[in-house]
């Protein structure tokens, strides 16, 4: 496989710097971030999360010819690879718990979202109910994630839902009870349903 990373860009960043993800999930996450937080960028159309969700975009490398980089969705001509998330479903974790885990301060590579990512890949991706979970929770989380982002009392919800639903979701995956974690699980995206009304 010829994919190397995956990298949020805006034109209007002069010093061109850039930070890296290993899954499309982290990025998105961090992309949200630049839009309805902090834009650190030097751009001068950031002064609105409309103007700065149309510039900022999410671009993926590979390694052949000299690292050439493609937009998602996009197959390498040279190589021929494809980006990740065609062939592998969403390429990567949960967006819920990895933006609440991010706003709570851990590291990517933390036990929590490495034991729920690998719960996703090993079990809910290995069944038909687990695909469908997925996918239809996907494009929910999508919705809820900016309003995470942009809620004054963010940090305090992030510890309330980390405690209540994602620390007993560990639990249950490592205990081998998958069907009470995928419930624990719905219960965390409703939770964030009713709460944003999305």
């Amino acid at each position: 496989m010829a994919f190397k990373y995956y990298f949020v860009y805006c034109p209007y960043d002069l010093d061109k710097t850039r930070q890296t993800f290993k899954n499309l999930s982290d990025a998105k996450n961090y992309r949200y971030s630049l839009i309805y937080g902090h834009c650190p960028h030097s751009c001068k159309k950031c002064d609105s999360p409309a103007e700065r969700g149309g510039e900022i975009s999410i671009i993926w490398e590979c390694n052949c010819d000299n690292y050439m980089t493609h937009a998602i969705g996009d197959t390498c001509y040279n190589c021929k690879s494809k980006e990740p998330s065609l062939s592998s479903g969403s390429g990567g974790g949960c967006f819920l718990t990895t933006i609440v885990c991010q706003e709570l301060g851990f590291e990517d590579n933390c036990h929590t979202l490495e034991n729920l990512r690998k719960f996703r890949s090993e079990v809910l991706e290995k069944t038909d109910e687990g695909k469908k979970l997925l996918l239809e929770y996907r494009d929910i989380s999508e919705r809820i994630i900016p309003n995470i982002i942009s809620d004054s009392e963010k940090k305090d919800i992030c510890l309330y839902v980390y405690n209540e639903y994602i620390l007993p979701i560990n639990t249950l995956v490592d205990a081998n009870d998958h069907k009470s974690a995928i419930e624990k699980y719905k219960c965390m995206v409703n939770f964030f349903i009713s709460k944003y009304k999305v």
